[in-house]
């Protein structure tokens, strides 16, 4: 059985002394730690919740060939597998249950897929040779993720809105807020990267 860590907010206070240089800085956040215990399952990689405490995220096939999605619902845990996929990875759920997140063909080119009501389907942006899916909101149904052209180049999106941060070499989008607030990170012409926060305005 495994136990993974979970941080989420709470009235606990941990105070770490950081330092920099010769200077000491003192860091607090309010944090305090779960387990998520499911029997028979030796790994889980949780990369989303929902406001019900429900957990989306990745654990290895039973043969450890592949990664599949997983679900844990009501406490219901179920493993999610698109059919003559590689791998199948969620980074997405919704308080309705909605899970989402791509897959990876036989080509190791990567497909959006949503899993809703139970069905796996897969999700393209427009034109796009491949398609990951990295957040959803409640408030508005809108998927967010990034996407690669067929001439190479790498923009998220968000519902059906292209994301570019202007001269940027990639732009990546990661989370959508229930305001439609976007983050996300880009690569500038030097290849470093730079966080963004992208507000419903655009």
């Amino acid at each position: 059985m495994f136990t993974l860590p979970m941080c989420l907010n709470s009235i606990f206070l941990i105070n770490t002394a950081a330092q920099v240089g010769d200077q000491p800085i003192g860091i607090s956040a309010n944090y305090t730690y779960e387990t998520i215990d499911v029997p028979g399952v030796d790994f889980l990689a949780v990369t989303a919740s929902s406001d019900f405490e429900d957990y989306a995220g990745n654990t290895p096939s039973a043969d450890g060939e592949k990664m599949m999605g997983f679900t844990l619902i009501d406490g219901v845990f179920e493993t999610h597998h698109f059919p003559g996929a590689k791998n199948t990875y969620f980074y997405a759920l919704g308080n309705n249950g909605l899970a989402a997140g791509h897959y990876e063909d036989s080509d190791g080119l990567f497909h959006g897929v949503i899993l809703e009501n139970g069905e796996l389907r897969q999700y393209d942006f427009p034109g796009a040779v491949q398609t990951e899916i990295y957040g959803y909101s409640d408030s508005t149904g809108v998927l967010t993720g990034n996407f690669i052209d067929a001439s190479g180049v790498r923009r998220g999106f968000s519902g059906d809105e292209i994301i570019e941060y202007p001269g940027a070499t990639e732009t990546y989008a990661d989370f959508v807020s229930t305001i439609d607030n976007v983050v996300g990170s880009y690569v500038d012409t030097e290849g470093t990267y730079h966080a963004y926060l992208r507000g419903p305005g655009g």
